[in-house]
Parts: C-alpha cells; structure tokens; sequence
C-alpha cells in the first residue's frame, strides 16, 4: 500500500472518530460547557423548538440561554415546525397537515388552518403564508388571519412555475415581497417575487429563505453544502454565517431563524442530512462569535424559533 493511499485511510477514520463523537453525544463537552455559562442568563426570551424523542414530534420550549427545558405537547400527533407569533403570546405550529396554535404556556391549543405546510407569519401578525399541496400541485398562499380568506400567489402570479415543486415561503417586513424555494430551474433554489407577481428574480442556490426583522439581510441554507449563509435581499454582500466546518462532526446545518430584533439566529446542526438524524439546537450572535449548542439528546432536535421580549 503506497503513501497516498494510507493518508487517505487515516483521514476517513479521523472523520469516522469525529462524527462518532459528536453523534448522539447527550452531555456538554468541556468547551461546550464553557460557551454555555458564558450566555447564562445574558440572553433574554424564549426558543421553541420540534423533538423526535418521543417518538411522534413534539414541541418543546426553553430559555434562550438554554436553560429550563418544558415540553409543549404530549397528544401524540406529529407536532412540529413551531413559529412565535410577533408578540410572544401565542405559538402557531403544524399539527400534521393542519396549522394550530397555542399559548406560549402551551394550553389552549387551537386549529387555525387545514391543510397547510411549511408557514410562516407575516411581520404585521394578520396574515400566514404557507404551502398547499392539490392533486400533485404545489402552490404558496397568503391567508388573511382576520377575514379568514386564502390568496394564491405562487404560481397565480407567476405561472412558470406551474406543476413545480415549491416549499418554506416567507413574507418580507415590508409586506411587499414573497421569498420561497422551489426545485426549480434545477436543484433548490430560493427565488424573490413581488406579491403581486412582478420582479421575479432567483436568489440564490437553496432553501429555507428568512428575512432580518429590518429587512435588509436574508439568511438561507445553501445547496452542496447544507450552510447558513447571508446576503442583501438583492443577492450581494454574501458571506457564510455557519459552514460546514463550524462546528465539528456536524456539517448539515438547517431551519435558521433570526430572533424578532436581529440580534440572534437559531438553527439546527447534524452529522448527516436525514431530518431525524441526530439534529441539535444552536444559538448564535448575528455579529458573529461562537455558535452555543443548546440541547442535547440522542433524538432529532429541529425547527427551532426565537422570541425575545422588547
């Protein structure tokens, strides 16, 4: 065996060695620790987020720092996909195909609209934007939540992308653009249209698109290398939040979300990209600095939201 072969042997297995350790590691390494006790009690509010470790999902909620885990949900339906609503006192979710929601003490759990997917809150509150799936037809709509009338826009407006697949949807703070991924021209790709169909322009490789409070900045997950990355709404200024060598052992990073004031986003971090694979929670600073892990558990810790009281 030459050289060149036994080098890459060895890499293989230091990669083997690393994913092995981070993978289903359930207590705070040293530094782990460190970098928690570091953002005790200096970040106010609370993380939602959806659990597989108990089987169906559930949602669970802590402090933003990590500290005082409280489950949410305990039917055994699939609930999941948990979203703050911009006054903290309620949080909408998905409850298998149907949107709920419930308050932030997790009482009172309602049904808000059927048949809906991958959601999100408008910035004035009054208005869900979702994904509907019809006879193998995706479409993105806009839900009045006063009037209670539904609005297609996607592919209404922009009828190219008829019969494509669609997903994750989000309404700028403005009001006045609709960010959404779709499996099209090719792989994922995060595409920006005006509500009313006009400007449509692609973004960038993708998915899971999320507007800063302000409006000036997204952040996304790239495709190839599953990163959060950031750029201006018009596509430039990019720069890589969380790569892929981050955090070590855990190179699939996905469902960023940016706390209601900009200051933090959460997301979610894994060795492998399988959704129920050994997903945890993070916190990291939008100016940058060290990612906190936040959870630790064998099972799939996903969609985290963040909600931090003015």
């Amino acid at each position: 065996m030459n050289i060149k072969n036994i080098v890459w042997i060895l890499i293989a297995l230091l990669l083997i060695a690393i994913i092995a350790q981070s993978q289903f590691q359930t207590t705070p390494t040293l530094r782990e620790l460190k970098a928690l006790r570091s953002i005790r009690g200096q970040i106010t509010g609370s993380i939602v987020w959806s659990t597989l470790r108990h089987g169906p999902s559930e949602i669970y909620k802590m402090n933003a720092d990590g500290t005082d885990k409280v489950r949410l949900t305990s039917d055994q339906e699939e609930n999941s996909h948990p979203v703050w609503s911009k006054d903290g006192e309620w949080i909408y979710y998905q409850r298998n195909d149907d949107i709920y929601r419930m308050s932030s003490d997790g009482s009172n759990p309602q049904i808000v609209v059927e048949d809906g997917n991958y959601f999100d809150i408008t910035d004035d509150g009054l208005g869900l934007v979702f994904k509907i799936s019809e006879q193998d037809r995706d479409a993105v709509v806009l839900y009045d939540l006063e009037k209670g009338i539904t609005e297609e826009i996607v592919p209404a407006r922009v009828p190219e992308f008829e019969g494509k697949e669609l997903g994750y949807p989000t309404i700028s703070p403005d009001g006045k653009w609709l960010a959404f991924a779709a499996y099209y021209p090719k792989t994922w790709t995060t595409h920006i249209v005006k509500l009313d169909g006009r400007n449509r322009y692609q973004f960038a490789s993708g998915c899971m698109p999320q507007f800063r409070p302000d409006g000036l900045m997204i952040a996304w997950i790239t495709s190839g290398f599953h990163e959060v990355h950031l750029a201006a709404p018009d596509g430039k200024n990019r720069v890589p939040f969380v790569d892929h060598n981050t955090i070590p052992g855990r190179p699939q990073c996905y469902f960023p979300r940016w706390s209601n004031n900009g200051d933090y986003i959460v997301f979610a971090a894994s060795p492998s990209f399988d959704w129920s694979s050994d997903y945890e929670i993070f916190i990291k600073s939008a100016s940058g600095g060290e990612a906190v892990r936040l959870t630790f558990h064998s099972a799939s810790d996903i969609w985290p939201d963040i909600f931090i009281p003015d």
